[in-house]
Formats: C-alpha cells, structure tokens, sequence
C-alpha cells in the first residue's frame, strides 16, 4: 500500500507541475498575443501619424534623379548637363564646374517644399513673380520637368515662389536661393598645381621680357627658400574664363607678362635622376587691392589669382634673400 501510495503522490505531483507549466505557457502566450496587439497599434499609430504628416507637405517638385538645370538669375543663365555621373556645362563642355555645388544644386531642386500656400494671393506683382529675377528649371531622367518662379525675399528670409504653370503662390525657405546664388565664376572649379616637396623641385626659371634667370639646385644656384615657395605655389579662385583678347591685356597678358617655371621630379625619384615634369605660369598684373596677381597656368582657358606673397621670391630674389 505504501509503495502504491507514494506512486500515487508522484502521479499528483507531476500533473500538478505539468499544469503549472502549461498555465505559464499559456499567459506567456496571452501576454505576447498582447504584446503583438499593443505593438501593432502602435505601428499603425506611428503609419497613421506618418501618413499625416506626409499629407501635409507642400511640395512643388518631386523628382526623380536630376539631370538637366537650367538658373536664370541676375548672373544670367546657366545651363547644367548630367553626363555619366559627371555634371556639365551645356553650353561649354570645357567649363570645369564644382560637382558639390550642382549637386547641391540638384538636391534642392528635385524635392521642393513649400512652407505654406497663400489663400486668394491675386496680384503676382504682390510678390515679384510677374517678371522674377530667379528662374530654375530641373528636368530628371524620366523627363519629368518642373519650373520654379522665385519672387521677393520676406523679412524672415524665406521667398515668394511659385510653378510656372500653376496660378498658387507659396513661401519656401532660402535653400534654393542659395544653392543658386553661385556667379558664373564661382561654379568654376580652379586649375590646381601638382603638390610637391620641397626637395623635389630641382629647377626653378623666371623669366621677364629683358632677362631669363635659372636657379638650379645641380648648380647650387636654387636657395632654400625659393624651393620651399615653389613646393607651397597654389592657385586661388578662378577670375576669368577664355577672356578675349582685350580682357587679357586689361589683365597684363599682353606681352609683358612674367613666365615661371619650375621642374619637379616625383617623390621616389626626388633622390635619383629620373624623369622630370615642370609647371609654368604666367604672372599679369597686380589685382585690385595689389594683394594677389592674375596668373594663368601654360595652355588654360583659366585666369587664376595668386597671393603677391607667394611670388615675392620670384619676383623680387635679391629683396627676399637679403632679410
């Protein structure tokens, strides 16, 4: 009877645990059908809020991948091509042009967003859209276009703007303005100089309508100082681009002009007597303010600026090598 008995309680023992475990089970199961419920209002709470949201932007463009602008501001107008990942200048292919800034550019242009919409706005000479002086055009690769109308500035720095071809006037915030208000010269990527060391320039001539001086370091005639000047030499901002004939002049690169030419070998054969490669400027005049000179890299379309301080040793050796 003992033995029964105790098997018996065993029995009991392991239902009792057994429905103990399937009651834990089960809650466990209540409590992430209730988990997944909560969760999923919230999901279609945030989907709700999200669509609203969405519902209320004001977009005046939604495009795709912009591959043609066209600007037209008091610069004039510029027109944009997107060849091969690589934009252009539509009218100019040789126009070397600041990837960042169309892009920027694009960007601003492909997704539009308007701050409000003016109710009954009337007059477009209201808010200088009658005959604006800002025009973009953007076109993406599908062919979709959209023109922007940009009118006056509001006193909080957002613009009057509207689509051509809609009667709507709306407020936008200025990041179109100033991805547009670039000149013709300031979307110009500059020519830029190879970068050199010091101990890799070995030649340096100068070269002036009466003289041609060569400083040599094979000759012990090239200082320090003067292959140092060479190494640091670096193009500011672009000036002009293809100026004609008379533009040139006005610049000092009628005949006149200083020639510089310095010869570098690359870094592994700074040492050795491998084959070289040189660089030559044309130094004009002085610019307004008699802080930098106009200067043209051999063979460019391109007039550059450079500091009147980085071409003294060039320009002046006797005065710079005697302090």
């Amino acid at each position: 009877m003992d033995a029964q008995k105790k098997t018996l309680d065993r029995e009991v023992k392991k239902l009792k645990k057994n429905r103990s475990m399937m009651a834990g089970i089960g809650l466990l199961a209540v409590m992430c059908i209730g988990y997944a419920g909560v969760n999923g209002a919230v999901s279609r709470q945030e989907s709700r809020q999200a669509a609203e949201e969405e519902a209320a932007v004001i977009r005046l463009t939604n495009l795709n991948e912009v591959t043609k602008i066209s600007i037209t501001s008091q610069d004039g107008t510029q027109n944009f091509l997107k060849e091969e990942g690589q934009w252009k200048d539509a009218d100019d292919p040789d126009r070397p042009l600041k990837q960042s800034l169309v892009s920027l550019l694009a960007s601003s242009g492909a997704d539009l967003r308007a701050d409000r919409e003016l109710e009954g706005a009337g007059d477009l000479k209201n808010y200088g859209l009658d005959q604006p002086l800002r025009q973009a055009v953007f076109m993406d690769s599908q062919g979709n276009e959209a023109a922007v109308l940009i009118g006056n500035e509001l006193e909080d720095g957002r613009y009057y703007a509207k689509l051509e071809d809609e009667p709507q006037v709306y407020t936008i915030d200025s990041g179109l303005v100033s991805a547009m208000d670039y000149s013709y010269l300031e979307f110009i990527q500059p020519d830029t100089l190879p970068q050199t060391e010091e101990d890799q320039i070995q030649e340096v001539t100068v070269e002036t309508g009466e003289s041609c001086t060569l400083y040599s370091r094979e000759e012990d005639t090239l200082t320090e100082e003067m292959a140092a000047a060479a190494a640091g030499l670096t193009l500011g901002q672009c000036t002009a681009w293809k100026p004609d004939q008379e533009e040139l002049q006005a610049m000092g690169f009628d005949g006149s002009q200083i020639r510089l030419k310095y010869t570098y070998t690359s870094s592994e054969e700074a040492e050795g007597s491998g084959q070289s490669s040189s660089v030559s400027l044309e130094i004009g005049d002085l610019m307004e303010g008699e802080s930098s000179y106009y200067v043209r890299l051999e063979g460019s379309w391109m007039i550059n600026q450079m500091s009147k301080s980085a071409l003294e040793v060039f320009l002046n050796p006797g005065e710079t090598s005697s302090r």
